[in-house]
């Protein structure tokens, strides 16, 4: 009998609902801006930064050849590291400003 009351007692701990309480997520801290002229002099030497529209995804590193200007994209993230050490990233605070990039941690 003992036994059967242990069986049921653990069978009807199994049915309490458990609840699980996260820890709260740590809010991003600001490093501060980002070079985008830097992020093109480190990641395609030689470049100029360009701004080809106005929202946070216009800017391009240009490069001249002979055949006219040639575009690549700019890496934010990486600027952001090499700006304020690992774990740094981008983000934007308003899409259809272009200079509202700043790196955070």
């Amino acid at each position: 009998m003992r036994r059967l009351k242990v069986v049921l007692g653990s069978m009807l701990l199994a049915l309490v609902p458990v609840t699980v309480l996260a820890t709260p997520a740590h809010a991003a801290v600001r490093l501060g801006g980002v070079s985008v002229a830097g992020a093109c002099a480190n990641q395609w030497p030689g470049s100029q930064v360009v701004l080809l529209s106005q929202n946070v995804f216009g800017w391009k590193c240009r490069f001249w050849s002979s055949l006219g200007p040639v575009y690549y994209g700019v890496n934010l993230n990486q600027q952001c590291a090499a700006q304020y050490g690992g774990g740094a990233y981008a983000s934007y605070s308003d899409y259809n400003n272009p200079y509202s990039w700043s790196c955070y941690r």
